[in-house]
């Protein structure tokens, strides 16, 4: 019985791990390739059909700027807005 319960403890984990999944290190990719320094990749929120928002501070030849970045489940970058720069 002790088995079967750490057994199902490991499957929860392992499903909630891959349900938050971050996907900052796509988007920090994405951005390095651009040319940006990357600050900061936070993830915000996600949305009900499961697609992540996320802050992105960026620093280009001294001037800082702020994007938000929506990605799908599975990583990939649906849409970059610029929020300000400077």
């Amino acid at each position: 019985m002790k088995t079967f319960a750490v057994i199902a403890t490991l499957l929860l984990s392992s499903v909630s791990f891959a349900k938050s999944k971050s996907c900052s290190w796509q988007i920090e990719t994405h951005f390095r390739q651009q040319g940006y320094q990357v600050r900061l990749v936070q993830f915000q929120k996600e949305l009900e059909t499961g697609d992540k928002v996320y802050h992105v501070r960026t620093n280009y030849h001294g001037g800082d700027a702020a994007s938000e970045v929506t990605t799908s489940p599975r990583c990939e970058i649906l849409d970059i807005r610029e929020l300000w720069s400077e």
